[in-house]
């Protein structure tokens, strides 16, 4: 009987084990614990053993995630095996093995919930990661996909053959908008606030440029369209910075270019991230403080390269390699940016809380009206203004302190379009600070008329660091 015989086998035995089985983690062997560890790597998880992965589909980890709670994570495998691991020491919780109507393909942290498609083929469906029940279900007539959900976990993204995205309201399926020419083989991402989402769209004979555009979800439309470079080259990987602010592709060659997404202007573009590069890219992530971009590309046949970068500023910090045969490849930060996990056929752990120590200027003062000046020009040139503000964030925020004033409601409607640039990108500048005094000029700001931009952009600043702060902060 042949290898390949024997391996088809021993998965259809491992998927027909039961429904929900459930199995005491005590007894897994320490998988791989003989291997040593790649160069950068602090630990590693989720390896074939540990998850009795058999056979070309099972052994990818197909998706991962943290809990809502950051205490565990999960990872989903290629025939719906779900793990739990304790995220203090890896070590696995649980194993859930899930069979029925509906094959999962997405976790879901928010409403612990996977999300899949029903095994007719024409739905999808949304089932509970305890017990396997399923609580949502919706049919799309057609062969759709699952593609991306949501953060708040309330709407997905599907894809079918025909290259048409379709979003819809999980609850009850409501479509919310209809995109026709997506590049289906990559995620569409979601902005943070769960208002939006990016995809990239192609011409219907393939003759123009590929757009990244920008979709409202209340209105269904394009709000902003982001234009390529010179080459017909497509989108390999798509991220949104957690402000929202920064819209992060990866195209084929390994090309990066950051865009601002209130301009839709191109902020920072490389050509390439090194040598030795197929031209494939394989994930992107970007940290939940918004410090550290991790890229992952195809170096070879045999491995994967990490990439891990400044985002605020766009300078590579480390590269990593990761010797597996990439089929599959997802990379993720922690709750607290602190580490980087990544998903091949095993999880791989990565320190990165280091990694922007040292490796800031020496503070010197800002010019305040150079600053100011640089911040309402083209995008490329604010973008190297705030990172020299960073480098001085003393002298920045006591500059900005003199050029920004709360809203009032007489002139909430006086905000001349070139003013509104400048006051996001100075916001931008406080919010990554994060220090005491700035947070003080943020709340000065947010006390504002509250239907002014300003006003609601610097109350959310306050709570996105509030909620950065939490997350590093020690457990209970």
């Amino acid at each position: 009987m042949s290898v390949r015989r024997i391996s088809a086998i021993a998965a259809l035995l491992f998927v027909i084990a039961g429904v929900c089985a459930k199995d005491d983690p005590k007894q897994e062997p320490a998988a791989n614990a003989e291997d040593a560890l790649p160069k950068g790597a602090i630990a590693r998880f989720a390896t074939r053993l540990q998850r009795r992965a058999v056979g070309p589909v099972l052994t990818e980890i197909r998706d991962i995630a943290f809990s809502s709670d950051g205490k565990e994570i999960l990872t989903l495998g290629g025939f719906g095996d779900l793990h739990r691991w304790k995220s203090a020491t890896y070590d696995m919780e649980e194993r859930l093995q899930y069979q029925g109507a509906l094959r999962p393909l997405l976790i879901s942290p928010s409403k612990a919930q996977l999300i899949g498609m029903q095994r007719r083929r024409e739905s999808i469906g949304a089932m509970n990661l305890t017990d396997g029940e399923l609580v949502h279900s919706f049919e799309t007539n057609d062969t759709c996909r699952p593609h991306a959900v949501s953060p708040n976990g309330e709407i997905v993204l599907t894809t079918n053959s025909n290259f048409i995205l379709h979003a819809w309201l999980m609850k009850d399926g409501t479509q919310l908008a209809t995109i026709a020419n997506v590049h289906s083989l990559y995620r569409p991402v979601f902005a943070a606030d769960n208002q939006s989402f990016f995809v990239e769209v192609w011409s219907a004979n393939g003759t123009t440029r590929p757009l990244l555009q920008q979709i409202c979800l209340k209105s269904g439309k394009c709000v902003k369209e982001f234009r390529s470079g010179d080459r017909l080259l497509s989108t390999q990987a798509l991220m949104v910075s957690p402000d929202n602010r920064r819209l992060i592709s990866i195209a084929q060659l390994s090309s990066i270019q950051v865009r601002e997404v209130s301009t839709t202007e191109v902020n920072f573009a490389s050509k390439d991230l090194g040598e030795n590069q197929d031209g494939r890219s394989a994930a992107i992530a970007i940290s939940p403080d918004g410090n550290f971009l991790a890229i992952a590309t195809y170096g070879g046949v045999k491995y994967v390269n990490l990439h891990v970068w400044d985002a605020r500023r766009m300078k590579s910090l480390v590269e990593w390699q990761i010797y597996r045969e990439p089929h599959y490849t997802l990379v993720m930060f922690s709750p607290d940016s602190s580490k980087l996990f990544t998903a091949t056929d095993e999880v791989l752990v990565w320190n990165v809380s280091q990694l922007l120590k040292g490796t800031a200027n020496p503070e010197t003062p800002v010019d305040g009206e150079q600053l100011w000046k640089d911040l309402g020009v083209d995008a490329s040139i604010a973008f190297k203004m705030v990172a020299k503000a960073l480098d001085a964030p003393k002298s920045s925020v006591e500059c900005l302190k003199s050029n920004l004033r709360p809203i009032l409601k007489a002139d909430a409607d006086k905000i001349t379009p070139l003013e509104a640039i400048r006051q996001d990108r100075a916001l931008e500048i406080l919010e990554a600070i994060g220090s005491s005094e700035a947070k003080k000029l943020m709340e000065e700001l947010a006390a504002g008329e509250p239907t002014a931009k300003l006003t609601q952009d610097a109350k959310a600043g306050l709570e996105r660091l509030k909620r950065r702060e939490a997350a590093k902060a020690p457990p209970e």
